[in-house]
């Protein structure tokens, strides 16, 4: 789980802005044939094991593919790492890789993953999914800037947000998704998830990026949802039942989304597909009643973690592809001319 993309370079932000799509603008008869663009490091790299969560900065005449990447060991730790491109089909990995790492202590102690980055004025800003000791999953968002790419890291000291508390419904795991800069906040969406069963799409709110406020809607006062809210969940019959890893954008006052959905009881690897959705405030969202629109059949990878970019004439759609068994990921692409 799009229009032509401009970037604007914003305050610790880059937004890319699309012109509103038509209806039939992503849909699988459209798209070309997907390749993929990125694959798995050799046997004992940092990324031999997994690769995913694209996500690509345009600078100068540069692409930057950021991405998670994890090694092939006992351990399987995640790291962050990046290839450069000059026209985003054709890749070359970053020879110092990884370039961002579990530091072992604190919040982000065990494993980095999921990167949103952006770049103003000749600083880096680098948004994460973070694992603490002692647990298995993402349970805070971290932010970490920098002048050189290949250099030191700043980390923020505290997290930007964390899991909620017990049994509210993002209080098992969270992950970045998108960082968005308006005329007067910042918005931080995130994928989250509980114990319970309740997972969907959550965001927090910044007026200066530093100080984050998880949206709540004082309607509801059943106990997930007493201190927080999603604002896009799935519906539980269908195939999108569950929804991760959204991308997006804004143009115009008008926001569009597009995310990775699956179903509770997945029966087959063709249950899973990207959708779309879309919004006027970045809270309401409808989905799109041509979703999914795009799944795979190759019968080994489902499509994970999408980004899209306008590159000339053409819609460049990144995302993971990965195996059944939820490792061995590989950085695909599908172009959509129009």
């Amino acid at each position: 789980m799009r229009k032509i993309f401009i970037i604007t370079l914003l305050l610790l932000s880059i937004v890319f802005l699309l012109p509103e799509p038509s209806s039939n603008i992503v849909t699988a008869a459209r798209l070309q044939q997907s390749q993929t663009i990125l694959t798995l490091g050799e046997s004992g790299a940092w990324d031999a094991g997994d690769i995913r969560d694209p996500y690509v900065v345009m600078v100068d005449d540069t692409y930057y593919l950021f991405y998670g990447g994890r090694s092939d060991n006992e351990e399987y730790i995640s790291a962050i790492g990046y290839a450069m491109s000059t026209d985003g089909i054709i890749w070359e990995k970053a020879p110092n890789n990884p370039i961002f790492e579990a530091d072992g202590t604190g919040f982000d102690a065990v494993e980095v993953a999921a990167p949103v980055v952006h770049y103003q004025d000749g600083q880096w800003a680098l948004y994460y999914a973070a694992i603490p000791e002692g647990e298995a999953r993402t349970m805070a968002i971290g932010r970490a800037t920098t002048s050189n790419l290949n250099g030191e890291w700043q980390r923020d000291e505290s997290p930007l947000i964390r899991v909620g508390d017990d049994n509210v419904w993002d209080s098992l795991s969270i992950a970045v998704a998108s960082v968005i800069q308006t005329e007067t906040d910042f918005y931080l969406f995130y994928s989250g998830f509980s114990s319970q069963g309740e997972i969907g799409v959550g965001v927090a709110t910044s007026p200066d990026a530093s100080t984050w406020q998880k949206y709540n809607n004082p309607e509801t006062n059943t106990s997930a949802f007493e201190l927080s809210d999603p604002i896009l969940q799935g519906d539980r019959s269908d195939w999108d039942a569950i929804i991760w890893a959204p991308y997006i954008y804004v143009i115009d006052g008008q926001w569009y989304m597009v995310y990775h959905g699956d179903r509770f009881n997945r029966g087959a690897l063709e249950d899973v597909g990207l959708g779309y959705a879309t919004s006027k405030d970045g809270i309401t969202w409808e989905r799109d009643d041509n979703n999914p629109f795009l799944t795979l059949d190759d019968g080994i990878h489902f499509p994970h973690t999408p980004f899209a970019i306008m590159i000339e004439d053409d819609l460049y759609i990144y995302y993971a592809a990965v195996e059944e068994n939820g490792r061995q990921g590989q950085i695909e692409l599908v172009i959509n001319p129009f």
